[in-house]
């Protein structure tokens, strides 16, 4: 970096740091993207793996069969059971950790899953990523006592997803 000041810098290293900057925008969304690919084909084979022994198979459709544009928002998909939801899932993946991440994890996942409470529907919140990592210990418990079934992709992948569509 210290090239770049000089008084007569080279376009090469400016052009780097330009593509670097550039990038980290789209970098977001790449990583978002396979994130959210991943935790669909999850939830799918989750749901067909929680139906077996059921006498009609788990659905997962999408989250507007609740009828609520305001919940659905925050929603990825429903979970059907004899086409009556029973759960809804959402998905976080979290970057870096601050006031605006800690405020989602404490207080819109909660107060979504009593929305959702109402309805007779539990959310099973899929968070993961370095953010959640470094989130505060307050925020944490507040989203763990007020989401029914919180997890992360690796705990929803060892059978956590499973047990809580059953």
């Amino acid at each position: 970096i210290s090239n770049l000041f000089d008084s007569s810098p080279s376009v090469r290293p400016l052009a780097r740091v330009a593509l670097v900057h550039k990038d980290s925008f789209r970098r977001r969304f790449r990583t978002g993207n396979k994130f959210e690919k991943e935790v669909v084909e999850l939830v799918k084979r989750s749901a067909a793996e929680a139906s077996e022994g059921l006498a009609n198979a788990l659905v997962v459709a999408r989250a507007a069969v609740l009828g609520d544009a305001r919940l659905a928002r925050f929603l990825d998909n429903t979970i059907l059971y004899n086409d009556k939801p029973i759960a809804a899932v959402a998905t976080v993946f979290q970057q870096q950790s601050g006031g605006r991440q800690q405020r989602e994890l404490a207080v819109t996942y909660p107060n979504l899953q009593k929305d959702l409470s109402s309805l007779g529907v539990s959310l099973i919140l899929i968070a993961d990523g370095p953010g959640i990592q470094d989130t505060s210990e307050r925020a944490l418990q507040l989203l763990i006592d007020g989401v029914r079934f919180p997890m992360t992709v690796s705990q929803a992948e060892s059978g956590m997803l499973v047990e809580a569509m059953q």
